[in-house]
């Protein structure tokens, strides 16, 4: 592997990026409004701009924060799926309250990452918790090290980043970025664009993590997007 298929990697990442907004709805409007479908959108929006950010950053050269970043992208569409899903309707008046002291301390409350996925099970569809689990499995120790100034950035700025972790993140991320495309379809409501972010797993395997069977092990951070919707 060498810097050039970063680079080409971060190339396919953009046409990714441009197809999967492609498939959506134009103009892009939600199946429904309510406090709890608004802040998933808004923090489903959150998870396309990081995951943006990542790009420009890694294009620069700036991995340390990329990765950092790359944490932000899977809080946020963690946040986003259990807002929809599994938060109740006082954790959904905390998290869009306006700002204010009095909101901070009730938004301090909320659950954090681990405890988002582990509170989709029975509440999400199967596909949404077992994709979210495996990445968080797959991911999250890591990342929350580099947001915290931890163990791996310090060794990484002395030893220098391998290609092939770099280019295994760009996949993820990527990964998640389709994923965050099904979930803007899920919450259009729209069949034609979920079938279609189907279509462009096949038509982006190679800058997407390895797809593997349904019966794989929940370790695994990949997942189909109708099994997102199942």
């Amino acid at each position: 592997m060498s810097v050039n298929e970063i680079q080409r990697l971060l190339g396919r990442s953009g046409e990714l990026d441009a197809a999967v907004w492609g498939e959506l709805p134009d103009p892009y409007v939600p199946a429904m409004s309510s406090p709890r479908h608004d802040a998933s959108l808004t923090a489903t929006l959150m998870a396309v701009e990081h995951a943006r950010a990542f790009r420009l950053l890694v294009a620069e050269g700036m991995f340390t924060t990329a990765i950092g970043v790359a944490r932000m992208q899977f809080e946020a569409l963690c946040r986003a799926m259990w807002l929809l899903y599994a938060a109740t309707d006082k954790e959904v008046a905390a998290a869009t309250a306006k700002l204010s002291k009095k909101a901070e301390r009730r938004a301090g409350g909320l659950p954090m990452a681990a405890e988002m996925v582990a509170a989709l099970e029975g509440k999400a569809p199967h596909g949404v918790h077992q994709m979210m689990l495996g990445y968080k499995q797959a991911m999250l120790k890591g990342l929350h090290s580099f947001v915290h100034a931890g163990l791996h950035p310090l060794q990484r700025h002395v030893e220098g980043y391998p290609e092939q972790l770099l280019a295994e993140i760009v996949r993820n991320i990527n990964g998640l970025f389709v994923a965050t495309g099904a979930f803007l379809a899920i919450l259009a409501g729209s069949q034609p664009s979920m079938r279609a972010m189907n279509r462009l797993q096949v038509a982006f395997a190679d800058c997407l993590p390895e797809l593997v069977p349904a019966n794989a092990q929940p370790s695994s951070p990949t997942a189909t997007a109708s099994e997102i919707n199942e």
